[in-house]
């Protein structure tokens, strides 16, 4: 029996086994991404479609997302359509950890959308969300992901496919995406790219053999291979060989038309092949669907060139108004195109629709049509659009301005295209506006309309802005400010686009260019103390900051924080607690709480995180907490603001790696890394990766260490801050644990060395401990007096180590009493922040040496408290010194921790000494009895109750000294 269609796959074995493999490996959870590559009709989609067959009777997830030609412009079209697909067959239950997903997906999910704006708009962290969602989905049994037509796609699907080739590979989730090899195309190139990093593989879908093209034909025909007769009529074989071109469309088409046509009928159970076979059969694809369209005759010729004006997929409602066509007729004539292998019935969120079989089917329509026949269909659709769809939402907005254009209305279709491109800024699409805005532009030149124009120039300026695109966004501004000055009363749009150019200039560090800009916004503003005027003044007191011109920040700051508008408020107070953060922690404290809860109060989640950002860090910096910090980063996963959580996460890997506990640093500088690479936020990586080399340091691992700055340095070769960081927080650290002095000085002197190049850079722990260290060696208050002068002794970790170089100087002067007394200031500054334990006692171990050598203080004491202290750590080389130092002072030695620390209290952070201190609470010893066996003062044992109190959670010596029994720590060794 003859069939349309072909009933089976043929000549794609290879492919097939190709990506079957690849579906294999999605269940096992080592899947990828596959690009299928073809001309038209090549047979891409009928191979996916094989696939999600396979995939489904597997038990996987099928996901199928299609750019569309007539779409091309509308942001995200195929990534929403997945989502959708997604979020119907999932449970919601499944769903809970997308919560920090929900503000970028909620662009593309109605159901999801936040009330008020999203804290920051990312498509990375839009892409992030659909991986997250993907493999929800997946579960554990695999899901199979299809984008279709990527030729036609917008820029932001193809940023999404990227991310997704980057980083689906540990998933359970196959992506294939098919597109024709366009050298022109953006998806072209893209699948270019990701072949060649290897992130994506490539399946070329070639144009059939001649003996897959006999084979596909007889199926077609119903010609059992097996049974008598089985070859195909001899006339007809060269003629599908020859007009095919190995295309299974083609096949199929040229078949369908040959029997719809009568030239090939079959009689007696052969086929054969009239005479005029040759003139009758099509000599192209275009030339098949013309003749089957004739076949059709009108109306149905009309409504499908109504359809055709409306793209590939239409609305037949739509098409069956703009032919002029009543609903009950046009569903007859849809019914025979369906019959005749020309439409396809589609089910889509809003009830069935229909589609040309293929592009190439709707071109092929279109292409009969005369110039001013296209024009007036065009018209006609466009009316039938906004009659059925008045607001133009979603893509019907992209199809109203094609039509528009092609209807001959220029400036419609450039009124149509501004407020798409608004709708996709919202959205966060960048690309996608900007391309769509400089349609609108070119179209709204046509026009002659200047409003119209200006409008579309402004709205491009800002989205040049928004993408950085610095050059561009001057240029496009420069011109719309022409084109205002011809226009009456347009000083408040001028002034806009003059506040957006001095944004744009600030971004890019052109602090000249942007204080230009500012002159002549406050030339436009209607007077000081409007509402515009302090918007003018927070973009000027950024730019004072930029400028080092910090009173006029101050000043400008505090005139825009008085502002009506709440956001602005909260710009200028954040603005003002930078500013008092370089000298009084407090007073910035104060004016961040402030904008912290002037954001709460109107519901301003960026401003609020921003805020809470901020305080966090003066909280850091002042007391060595991280509650604050930690807030933050719960909030900011919690609105979405993954790249602001990034960089909190940052923080918190420096405050642990300052805080000598390694374990939780890496944690932290593990996903500040992860998140920069992600969200692709530039210097973050390098420093994250730092951050996480300065925790191997803490924890002795040197060949860790030296990899990850090694990565850090490659990234950013050359950069001060980086370069600092990297010898200062690394490479000094590391020297100084293992006693390596010389090297410790070698790398503090670079750290330094790049500090000088770069006057505001990070003010790392380094600074202080480069100014001890070099005392230490040459007792001149140079080096003391270069990092007060840098201004960053407003943070205790510098402040302290920069009190005992002062100390080590009085002492080595002889003035025993100064030393004394600069050494407590010093103790008290580290006491005052949190987990000061580890910096302190390796001050310790430095000052102890001067005060031994120049008599003054309590050197032993310290230097049996640092022994003690670093005897739980890897650090064994400072211990062996201070014990050296001690013999050599004739003073005690104290008994330090050999035991091993159980598993259980080694996951709480329990240190080794601290696990003597708990065995001895077992015996019931009291504070004084256990000091006098450990040689320790009973205010270190005290303060090692209180840390086991903390790290166990018990509440009691009680509750230790059960915890003691329980583990059998009395049978543990105490003694060296």
């Amino acid at each position: 029996m003859a069939v349309r269609f072909c009933p089976v796959l043929v000549g794609r074995d290879r492919e097939m086994a190709d990506l079957s493999a690849a579906l294999a490996d999605a269940r096992a959870g080592t899947a990828g991404t596959r690009i299928l590559t073809g001309v038209a009709g090549v047979g891409k989609s009928r191979l996916v479609a094989e696939l999600a067959a396979e995939a489904k009777a597997a038990g996987m997830a099928t996901l199928t997302g299609r750019a569309t030609q007539a779409a091309r412009r509308g942001a995200f079209r195929p990534v929403a359509e997945v989502l959708m697909a997604a979020l119907r067959t999932t449970n919601p239950d499944d769903l809970a950890h997308l919560r920090p997903f929900r503000s970028a997906l909620g662009r593309l999910v109605p159901d999801w959308a936040d009330e008020g704006p999203a804290p920051e708009v990312s498509l990375v962290v839009l892409a992030e969300g659909v991986l997250r969602l993907l493999a929800a989905v997946a579960g554990e049994r695999g899901a199979l992901l299809v984008f279709e037509d990527l030729h036609w796609s917008d820029p932001e699907t193809l940023e999404v496919l990227e991310y997704l080739a980057d980083n689906l590979r540990s998933e359970r989730v196959l992506c294939v995406a098919t597109m024709r090899p366009d050298p022109d195309s953006e998806a072209y190139a893209l699948a270019r790219r990701l072949t060649a990093r290897r992130s994506a593989g490539e399946v070329e879908v070639a144009a059939l053999p001649p003996s897959a093209v006999r084979r596909m034909a007889r199926l077609c025909l119903g010609i059992e291979e097996t049974s008598p007769g089985t070859a195909l009529p001899e006339a007809l074989e060269p003629l599908v060989l020859a007009r095919a071109e190995g295309l299974p469309l083609l096949v199929e088409d040229l078949l369908a038309t040959a029997r719809d046509s009568g030239v090939l009928r079959r009689e007696g159970g052969a086929w054969g092949l009239a005479d005029e076979a040759a003139r009758v059969i099509p000599r192209d694809f275009a030339d098949t669907v013309r003749r089957r369209v004739t076949l059709l005759g009108d109306p149905a010729g009309s409504l499908l060139q109504a359809g055709a004006a409306l793209g590939t997929a239409f609305d037949w409602r739509i098409a069956a108004e703009a032919s002029g066509l009543p609903a009950p007729a046009a569903l007859a004539e849809l019914r025979r195109a369906v019959e005749v292998g020309l439409l396809r019935v589609n089910e889509d969120e809003d009830g069935p629709s229909f589609g040309f079989h293929h592009a190439l089917t709707r071109d092929a329509v279109w292409s009969t049509l005369l110039p001013h026949e296209r024009l007036r269909l065009s018209a006609a659709a466009l009316r039938a659009v906004e009659a059925h769809h008045p607001d133009l939402p979603g893509q019907w907005c992209d199809l109203a301005a094609s039509l528009s254009e092609r209807a001959g209305r220029s400036g419609h279709a450039a009124s149509l295209l501004l407020q798409s491109g608004r709708r996709a800024l919202a959205r966060g699409a960048l690309s996608t506006t900007e391309q769509v805005l400089e349609r609108a532009r070119r179209l709204a030149a046509d026009s002659g309309d200047l409003p119209l124009r200006t409008a579309v120039g402004e709205a491009l300026t800002e989205v040049l802005s928004l993408a950085g695109m610095t050059d561009r966004a001057f240029a496009a501004g420069d011109a719309v400010l022409a084109e205002l000055a011809r226009l009456p009363e347009s000083a408040e749009a001028r002034l806009r686009v003059h506040l957006c150019l001095a944004r744009t200039a600030i971004g890019a560090t052109r602090w000249s260019d942007a204080g230009r800009h500012l002159g002549h916004a406050r030339e436009l503003a209607e007077g000081p103390g409007t509402a515009l005027a302090a918007r003018i003044d927070v973009v000027a007191a950024q730019v004072a900051m930029g400028e080092e011109r910090l009173d006029d920040a101050t000043a400008l700051a505090h005139s825009a924080r008085t502002a009506a508008a709440p956001e602005v408020a909260c710009e200028a107070l954040i603005i003002l607690g930078r500013r008092e953060r370089l000298g009084d922690l407090a007073a910035a404290g104060r004016s961040f709480t402030e904008a912290y809860e002037l954001a709460r109060r109107h519901a301003l989640p960026y401003w609020s995180i921003q805020a809470l950002h901020e305080l966090g860090t003066v909280e850091t910096l002042s007391t060595g907490r991280v509650d604050r910090l930690r807030q933050a980063y719960e909030q900011a996963v919690g609105a979405g603001a993954l790249a602001t959580a990034a960089i909190l996460d940052l923080q918190l890997a420096g405050a642990h790696h300052v805080r000598f506990e390694p374990a939780l640093g890496l944690e932290a500088a593990t996903r500040a890394a992860d998140g920069a690479r992600r969200f692709r936020l530039g210097h973050a990586l390098p420093i994250a990766l730092i951050q996480k080399a300065a925790c191997h340091a803490l924890t002795g691992h040197r060949a860790e260490m030296e990899e990850t700055l090694r990565q850090a340095e490659s990234i950013a070769p050359g950069d001060a801050a980086v370069g600092a960081l990297a010898w200062g927080h690394g490479r000094a650290l590391l020297a100084l644990l293992q006693e390596d002095r010389d090297a410790a000085v070698r790398a503090l002197d670079t750290a330094m060395a790049f500090i000088r190049r770069t006057p505001g850079g990070p003010p790392g722990i380094f600074r202080g401990l480069w100014a001890l260290v070099k005392v230490l060696e040459d007792p001149r208050e140079a080096y003391a007096r270069e990092v007060r002068e840098s201004g960053v002794t407003t943070l205790p970790m510098n402040a302290g180590p920069l009190g005992y170089a002062d100390a080590v100087l009085l002492g080595h002067a002889g003035d025993t009493a100064g030393a004394e007394s600069a050494f407590d200031a010093a103790d008290t500054i580290m006491a005052s922040w949190e987990g000061h334990d580890g910096l302190r006692n390796l001050a310790w171990r430095l000052v102890a040496e001067a005060a031994l050598r120049d008599g003054w203080g309590e050197p032993a004491m310290w230097l049996r408290q640092a022994a003690t202290y670093f005897a739980g750590t890897p650090h064994h080389a400072i211990t062996s010194a201070c014990q050296a130092l001690l013999r050599s002072a004739g003073q005690p030695v104290p008994r330090l921790a050999r035991g091993q620390v159980p598993a259980e209290l080694r996951a709480r952070g329990v240190t080794g000494r601290e696990t003597d201190v708990l065995a001895l609470l077992g015996l019931r010893l009291s504070n004084k009895e256990i000091a006098d066996r450990l040689v320790l003062s009973p205010r270190t044992i005290e303060k090692h109750v209180e840390r086991l109190m903390s790290k166990t959670g018990l509440d009691d010596r009680l509750a230790l000294a059960g915890l003691a029994a329980r583990l059998r720590l009395a049978d543990r060794p105490l003694d060296t």
